[in-house]
Order: structure tokens, then sequence, then C-alpha cells
């Protein structure tokens, strides 16, 4: 993992306190609409199983613990972050932002049916026009990590 090769690389630093803050996703499948919609279901879980199908995971932050103990870096915080998403707000324009530049990747690699892809990109856009939504973003955690003097 990239994040285990950086944090091993630490070791070599000159600094004798070396800290350093990642806010790395915790639980992409948090993602979740209110109210409900079983085709924004199917879309996230193309999305995940898009990424453990292909050996990763995007839920970084669960292995920076571990990475940056054995990396001999403390922990000295980790704080989970989530958000809801108001339809037409701010977070509302970033996951509408990744849907409309990943589901495409999904539909070429045969990962999710066009059509399905087409109705959740036109139907976040009608529900970001009216405002009749809420969305629970991926919770994402803030770590703060030490080098020990």
């Amino acid at each position: 993992m990239e994040q285990d090769e950086y944090l091993l690389g630490t070791d070599d630093a000159e600094l004798p306190r070396l800290s350093c803050s990642w806010q790395e996703f915790l639980d992409r499948a948090a993602l979740s609409l209110l109210p409900g919609d079983p085709e924004f279901e199917r879309v996230v879980a193309a999305c995940m199983r898009s990424w453990t199908e292909g050996g990763g995971s995007i839920d970084v932050a669960r292995d920076l613990v571990g990475a940056a103990h054995e990396a001999g870096l403390v922990v000295e915080e980790f704080r989970p972050l989530g958000r809801i998403a108001r339809a037409g707000g701010p977070e509302w324009g970033w996951l509408g932002g990744f849907f409309a530049s990943y589901l495409p990747r999904l539909v070429e690699r045969g990962q999710l049916d066009r059509e399905l892809a087409e109705r959740h990109l036109a139907r976040w856009e009608e529900l970001g026009r009216v405002g009749a939504a809420f969305c629970v973003t991926p919770t994402v955690a803030e770590l703060v990590l030490r080098k020990p003097l």
C-alpha cells in the first residue's frame, strides 16, 4: 500500500518529532440517500465492488492505524467526520462530481448498467434542483500521527 511505504519512510526523517495529519475514507459505504432509493443503493454497491474487485480498499483510514504502528508512529488523534449533504448544497455538488466522473468508468468496465448510470445522474441532478433529498456522505477519518522522541 502506498501509505505503508510513505509511513515506513518516516524512519529516515531528520526531524526528531515529525507529525502529520491525514484525512482518509473510513466508511465509504455509509453513503446513503434520504429518502432511500433502491437504484441509488445499487449504484453505491457497484462503486464499492469496483474497488474491492481491483484488490484495493477505498477505506484507507482503516489501514492507517496498523501502518502507523508498523512505521513506529503514534496515533495522536483519530476522529471520524460525517456530513449530511443537502440537495443543491456544496457537498451535494462534490458527490455529483464524483458520480459524473466515476459512473462512466464503471459502465466502460461492465460493472454498471449504462441505463442505470444515466437514470442515477439525471435523478441526482433533479433532486439537487428541487431540494427534495439529503445524502449521508462517506465517513472520513482525520488522523494525526506523530513520530515519538
